[in-house]
């Protein structure tokens, strides 16, 4: 009763850094080894030098990876009550 609440947070760090990087590594397959895709994109934007529509889609993969770590927190939010009483002073 005692290891689970205990082990929470270090589970939602886990969880925080797979979350980013599971969207870094989708995108690394897809500009290895796809032919659709935002990872493919990139790669086919930066070769044909098309800045404007490179920057966007790099904005777009981050703006993905940014809510998944944010629906990450959430749900931390959710699950640790005890963490928000302790910081509601700040």
């Amino acid at each position: 009763m005692v290891r689970l609440p205990a082990s929470v947070p270090f589970l939602f760090n886990a969880l925080k850094l797979s979350a980013c990087g599971s969207i870094v590594t989708s995108l690394v397959a897809e500009w290895l080894a796809s032919e659709r895709g935002l990872g493919y994109l990139i790669v086919d934007y930066g070769q044909d030098y098309k800045i404007p529509e490179l920057w966007a889609t790099a904005l777009l993969a981050s703006g993905i990876s940014m809510a998944v770590y944010g629906v990450v927190v959430w749900a931390e939010h959710l699950c640790t009550p005890w963490k928000r009483n302790r910081h509601s002073s700040i």
